[in-house]
């Protein structure tokens, strides 16, 4: 249980994301065990007597077989069954899973470049990204609080410098399958090559390919923060 103010608490379970599911799984199957020892031979039974009549008296019985060794195939034990989560949002509302917020179009441009309406810029150009668009692809309202969108480092950028103090802004909740405008803009500049340094000749343009990333943070009270 937990309440729409506290929602983004959910971010640090996993366990509540649609890819996990079932979230709350059975347990694994116990191991085969073994069959028994054979069981010791018992004691014979004892001489009867006589009746009276006759002095003659029978012996014990003989003692009894070893046990058998048992041939019966074992198996592991069947898996647990799978359990259910369920969400409780201020006593009322009941979500299967959590939000999930994905990032979808956004519009990549730069001011020296506008006329010619292209996406191939040019050494120090400088490169805003606008118009960025987000989809809640979850199972529950997004929290209050809101999200960030900014440049991820993820690799090492040879030839892009992107600036880290832009930020984009979620500032409304999405339902499911609620589609959101990021407020702001990130900017970037490309960086000029040092021809001779990398050793080009050729005559044909320098062309440079690579992958910028984006990354959201959902805030929410007391600092916390999660990428």
């Amino acid at each position: 249980r937990v309440s729409g103010q506290d929602s983004y608490f959910l971010m640090a379970f996993p366990c509540c994301d649609r890819a996990l599911s079932p979230a709350v799984r059975g347990g694994d199957p116990g191991r085969i065990g073994w069959h028994g020892k054979p069981g010791t031979p018992g004691r014979g039974g004892k001489g009867g007597r006589g009746d009276g009549r006759s002095v003659e008296v029978s012996q014990d019985g003989p003692k009894g077989r070893n046990g058998r060794i048992a041939t019966n195939s074992l198996s592991c034990g069947e898996r647990g069954g799978h359990g259910k989560l369920t969400i409780h949002v201020d006593n009322s509302r009941q979500y299967t899973h959590r939000y999930d917020l994905q990032l979808g179009s956004v519009s990549i441009q730069s001011p020296q470049r506008l006329q010619e309406l292209s996406h191939v810029f040019q050494f120090t150009d400088l490169v805003q990204i606008t118009d960025i668009t987000c989809q809640n692809v979850g199972g529950m309202i997004s929290p209050i609080q809101g999200s960030h969108v900014h440049f991820k480092e993820r690799a090492v950028l040879k030839h892009i410098i992107p600036n880290l103090d832009t930020m984009g802004w979620l500032p409304e909740r999405l339902v499911p399958e609620g589609v959101g405008f990021i407020q702001g803009k990130l900017f970037f500049r490309i960086q000029p090559p040092n021809i001779r340094k990398l050793g080009y000749d050729s005559m044909e343009p320098f062309r440079v390919k690579e992958k910028l990333y984006l990354g959201a943070t959902q805030l929410g009270s007391y600092g916390f923060q999660r990428t």
